[in-house]
């Protein structure tokens, strides 16, 4: 049940974001900012942070919510399928490539091979936010 509430999650979220090829816009008016991203150099992608909102996750996780923010793997699989890097990937396709205590990185294969840079944003042991992807 945890992977089938994951996998609607994901859904949910990924059916509301933009193209890959946008660009991240602030929109001081109304003091909220979009989550889009845009590829750089080298096909390295940077992932909107809105640190309001990891705390808010945080929280969530805290009482019991989300517990797969507390993996590295689930984190990194669901930040490719949201931000439309690739909504094809397999969860079976994602192995952690390195953990440290605040850092971690997920390498996914497929017809493209990504790596996920994620990091504890908001506390030691707290929950992995993805800040970028490299795509090869």
């Amino acid at each position: 049940m945890n992977k089938l509430f994951f996998f609607l999650v994901v859904l949910l979220i990924g059916c509301s974001q933009r193209d890959i090829n946008a660009v991240e816009i602030n929109d001081t008016s109304s003091g909220k900012a979009t989550r889009e991203i845009s590829i750089g150099e080298k096909g390295k992608v940077k992932l909107r942070v809105d640190l309001k909102e990891e705390k808010e996750l945080q929280d969530a996780v805290d009482k019991g919510h989300q517990p797969w923010r507390q993996v590295p793997i689930d984190v990194a699989h669901a930040a490719l399928l949201a931000n439309n890097i690739d909504r094809s990937i397999r969860y079976e396709n994602c192995e952690l490539a390195s953990e440290a205590d605040n850092e971690a990185i997920v390498k996914c294969k497929d017809e493209k091979t990504y790596r996920v840079y994620l990091k504890r944003l908001i506390r030691p042991k707290g929950i992995w936010t993805a800040i970028e992807v490299d795509i090869k």
